[in-house]
């Protein structure tokens, strides 16, 4: 079972990876869950973004019980070379990081990608 999650964690990543590239958003900004699917996901993402011209230009980490992430996502606002922000985590946590984004990033050439486990 373990070893199917991580086959299906590298095949997300890739083809997050491959539509971000084709939209020519190579500046990323990961935020994630700091339990096992996040840290996964995370790894994964840091792991082959090189392979497919992707910079992780911030890297940023949330708790389980974590309910406000807005000091995470300022720093990634704060930066102008963000062009995209993976959110991957499990419960809530992604779904809180994607409505807080919406308020603080309005921007039609931006995409947010959360990828949540329940």
């Amino acid at each position: 079972m373990y070893l199917k999650l991580l086959l299906q964690i590298e095949w997300l990543v890739k083809k997050i990876f491959e539509y971000l590239k084709g939209k020519g958003q190579t500046n990323v900004a990961l935020i994630s869950g700091n339990g096992g699917f996040g840290k996964s996901m995370r790894g994964q993402c840091k792991d082959v973004a090189s392979d497919y011209g992707i910079k992780i230009v911030a890297d940023e980490t949330y708790g389980p019980k974590d309910t406000d992430m807005t000091s995470q996502l300022t720093k990634i606002k704060s930066m102008e070379n963000v062009q995209a922000v993976v959110n991957p985590g499990f419960g809530q946590g992604p779904a809180i990081v994607t409505k807080k984004l919406q308020t603080i990033r309005n921007d039609s050439n931006f995409s947010t990608i959360s990828w949540c486990c329940i």
